[in-house]
């Protein structure tokens, strides 16, 4: 009898281990639970007060451009005067290539001061508006660089920038090399000229001559 006694109290005393050591293992694993449903809880509430700050953000930028005299509305009425689905398509474009922070430029002051306050230019253009021509090109372009000379005896101060690139002229390759003159009263000068691949002498040149707000629109970004 003692010793089946014994065998019991054993027993019962494995027995009570084991469901100490189990319900030890179920609290560890409850508070893990509860500490991942925490953990959960807040990356969300952080997720959704950055979504917000953002949200924030982003309206605020966006009527900081609404605001600014200019953008959206020079552009549109560059492009849209002629009526086509090309002038319409191209508006699109250029709208909403712009970042929400860019600013247009009304005169030759504000472009001088856009250079040397650094900000990036992109130069929109219509040359149907000055020249009323229908096959001249819409389009825009960012220079890598534009400069402001100083006034000098032989020419007074002006902006100047230039793009080359490789073209069909026509049906026949050229590069095509336009140089932009901005002068103080706002008026602009496009010269263009045209050059062999081979040996680079000149095919043809010619220019014509817009406005700030007339044919050239200027976007600083």
């Amino acid at each position: 009898m003692v010793a089946v006694r014994g065998g019991f109290d054993l027993g019962n005393g494995l027995f009570r281990q084991a469901t100490e050591r189990n319900e030890r293992y179920a609290g560890q694993l409850k508070a893990r639970h509860v500490a991942e449903k925490l953990s959960v809880k807040r990356a969300l509430e952080a997720a959704e007060k950055s979504r917000q700050e953002y949200d924030w953000w982003y309206d605020e930028r966006k009527k900081e451009q609404f605001s600014r005299k200019g953008g959206a509305k020079i552009v549109r009425s560059l492009f849209m005067r002629g009526g086509s689905l090309l002038s319409a398509l191209g508006c699109l474009i250029v709208f909403f290539a712009f970042d929400l922070s860019a600013a247009s430029l009304h005169s030759y002051q504000d472009l001088a001061a856009s250079i040397l306050a650094g900000e990036r230019l992109t130069i929109v253009l219509n040359l149907q508006e000055c020249s009323k021509s229908p096959a001249l090109p819409i389009g825009n372009f960012s220079p890598n660089a534009t400069l402001l000379v100083p006034a000098t005896e032989k020419c007074k101060e002006h902006i100047s920038t230039s793009h080359l690139h490789f073209t069909d002229y026509p049906g026949h390759p050229a590069y095509e090399y336009t140089k932009y003159t901005f002068w103080p009263d706002g008026a602009v000068e496009i010269r263009t000229t045209l050059y062999d691949p081979v040996d680079f002498h000149e095919v043809k040149r010619h220019s014509i001559t817009c406005e700030i707000g007339r044919g050239v629109a200027l976007i600083s970004l």
